[in-house]
């Protein structure tokens, strides 16, 4: 879970995007790769971090990005995540794998939070 923006993603105090992916962060997460399993899946939970960014539509996108330097299948949303009551919702509208189901979605409860949420 994070926050996110068309083709980036927001760690902590960190930006992750096409630009900062290849210029400081691309060893550290090819390193992922070692510690993966087999036909590994990272799931996004960010708002619209698979949407495309109209400045940049040409450009080899951060999600592909990161399935070159990961090996695993990059699976995140063109929309906004949340709860429902909001605007947002829990699917996973994009992968980068197109053999792969293009809509993954995990189940939520009546009041749109997650599983075992004490809320």
């Amino acid at each position: 879970m994070s926050h996110g923006s068309a083709d980036t993603l927001y760690l902590g105090n960190s930006i992750l995007n096409r630009e900062t992916l290849q210029t400081r962060y691309s060893e550290a997460i090819e390193q992922w790769r070692e510690v993966l399993s087999e036909n590994p899946d990272i799931l996004i939970y960010g708002c619209n971090v698979a949407a495309i960014d109209p400045d940049a539509a040409s450009q080899t996108s951060l999600l592909s990005l990161l399935r070159e330097l990961t090996g695993a299948n990059i699976a995140a949303s063109t929309t906004a995540i949340g709860n429902p009551a909001k605007g947002g919702n829990w699917n996973l509208d994009y992968s980068t794998d197109h053999q792969q189901a293009t809509r993954l979605s995990i189940f939520t409860g009546s009041n749109g939070q997650l599983p075992g949420n004490p809320r």
